[in-house]
């Protein structure tokens, strides 16, 4: 048969115990936490919060209200696919400006529009370790330099033309 345990109380309502933890299972069906003003999950003293949906888990569906998860470490482990998804955008390190780190045996980055790098400080790129190689472009793309450049190591050409189109042209002594 069925059976179904409900709590309806008008003022706080606390469920408590200092040995072994609560468990509530719903095997045949689901289990849904529906408060008007907030559902507060605390594991504050110690404890660990865990929630574990074999068919998947789903925050905030059924709204167009912001989640906030504030914690000192959040640390997300997917043993497939981790996918963030927004409508609009997603916003990293933006509210407290802050750093952020992304270490990866391999970072790729894909869109379909531009892809923009701003810093009021500079861009620098493979500066970390010496020697290694850096490709901009295809072999048949173009590359701009839409301002002066400096090259401080040796300069090589590779190409069958070469133009310079300048005003002034300085060759140096060999």
């Amino acid at each position: 048969g069925t059976s179904t345990l409900s709590i309806d109380v008008d003022g706080a309502t606390n469920i408590n115990t200092s040995v072994g933890g609560i468990e509530i299972n719903s095997e045949a069906g689901s289990l849904t936490l529906d408060g008007h003003t907030g559902v507060d999950i605390d594991a504050s003293n110690s404890g660990k919060v865990t929630i574990d949906g074999a068919q998947g888990i789903d925050i905030g569906v059924a709204s167009d209200t912001p989640i906030d998860i504030d914690s000192t470490t959040l640390d997300i482990d997917a043993s497939g696919a981790l996918t963030i998804d927004s409508a609009t955008s997603i916003g990293i390190g933006t509210n407290a400006d802050k750093p952020i780190d992304i270490d990866s045996t391999t970072f790729d980055l894909d869109a379909s529009g531009n892809i923009t790098l701003d810093s009021t400080t500079g861009i620098n790129v493979g500066t970390a370790t010496s020697g290694v190689p850096i490709s901009i472009g295809h072999t048949t793309s173009e590359t701009t330099i839409n301002d002066n450049l400096t090259v401080t190591g040796n300069f090589t050409v590779n190409g069958t033309t070469t133009y310079v189109s300048s005003s002034n042209v300085t060759i140096g002594d060999r």
